[in-house]
């Protein structure tokens, strides 16, 4: 009796573990006033999360491709923008001039989204991790991860799998 109750409350605990890893985690941003934002109030429908900086070249050329996929599905579809720029004044400068969406939000190096954008790899008693972007996830409107790694969102494919899940 005892091995099977540490056996159902195992897979109950592993089950959460792997819940959370499909999900996205609920973590504060900053916003460009600077205030702490909850990332999943931000999310009420299928949500296209771009991860992006100023510094990124493809990044920036892609953001009107976003812009135009939520325009065609007006209300059904919403673009959050999260910047890892260090530079928070910076960042708040170029969003403002841009004014490509208001759901643009700063996350710092510790935040657990930038697990999403980190890849880790170890060779021959060598171990790191890097960063990248642009990466684009999509998301219902649960906060459930539909897609961790998103084609570039001028791709028939990007488009497809947006109308596939609206």
């Amino acid at each position: 009796m005892t091995k099977a109750l540490f056996f159902l409350i195992f897979l109950a605990c592993s089950y959460n573990i792997i819940a959370q890893e499909n999900n996205i985690p609920d973590v504060t941003v900053f916003n460009v006033n600077g205030e702490e934002i909850n990332i999943l109030d931000q999310i009420d429908k299928l949500t296209i999360i771009d991860f992006w900086a100023t510094w990124c070249k493809p990044c920036i050329a892609q953001m009107p491709d976003l812009e135009k996929i939520k325009a065609s599905y007006k209300g059904k579809v919403e673009v959050i923008s999260i910047s890892i720029d260090h530079n928070y004044d910076q960042w708040v400068s170029f969003v403002s001039k841009r004014k490509t969406n208001d759901h643009h939000y700063l996350i710092g190096k510790n935040n657990p989204l930038i697990k999403f954008i980190t890849v880790s790899w170890q060779d021959e008693g060598f171990a790191g991790s890097s960063t990248s972007i642009p990466v684009i996830i999509l998301v219902d409107k649960n906060g459930k991860i539909i897609n961790k790694n998103c084609p570039h969102p001028a791709s028939g494919s990007f488009k497809e799998l947006v109308k596939q899940n609206i």
